[in-house]
């Protein structure tokens, strides 16, 4: 269910330093002073920075409002998916990352640093915002932006993003 007084983001990966989870959490600690609605996060994925990941949500006092979901179920993706308002790539380096696709697919507008092949996946603006990675700042402002954009034109960037999605990445392409 979305209402507008709360926003879910969300992100799914390994819990590498590829995907670069700390910077989001820092980027998603400052957003949640700037912005009056209530925001969570919910990252799906497993691997070795769990607990370091863990201990940083405790430090930066976001327990109540991140949570890291663990192993999901490839055929619980789209469940998962239906449940975000924004879907969050803070990735140091990819390439073409399925996970983006899926969320395109899923009609998300999606917040995404502009790393490997994703400036190739996302157009700046109509079907997601671009941000550079390290830039915390840009990223902060962005996701703020996206956060308090009027809901019809940030779901018409998710509608772009799903179009774009079935005319470039879908099976019959």
């Amino acid at each position: 269910i979305h209402r507008g007084d709360q926003i879910h983001l969300g992100s799914i990966g390994r819990l590498t330093w590829q995907k670069d989870y700390e910077l989001l959490l820092y980027v998603f600690a400052k957003v949640r002073k700037i912005i009056d609605k209530k925001i969570y996060l919910t990252i799906v994925g497993i691997g070795p920075m769990y607990d370091e990941l863990q201990h940083l949500i405790k430090e930066l006092e976001l327990k109540k409002y991140v949570y890291l979901a663990g192993h999901v179920k490839r055929r619980d993706i789209p469940t998962f998916l239906s449940t975000l308002d924004i879907y969050i790539q803070s990735s140091v380096s990819e390439g073409s990352p399925l996970t983006i696709k899926e969320a395109m697919a899923s009609a998300l507008p999606i917040l995404s640093t502009d790393v490997g092949g994703i400036p190739e996946m996302i157009i700046n603006g109509e079907t997601g915002i671009l941000v550079s990675h390290g830039n915390e700042d840009e990223f902060v402002t962005s996701l703020v932006e996206l956060i308090n954009m009027n809901i019809s034109r940030r779901n018409k960037i998710g509608q772009n993003a799903q179009e774009y999605a079935i005319g470039k990445f879908s099976i019959e392409t």
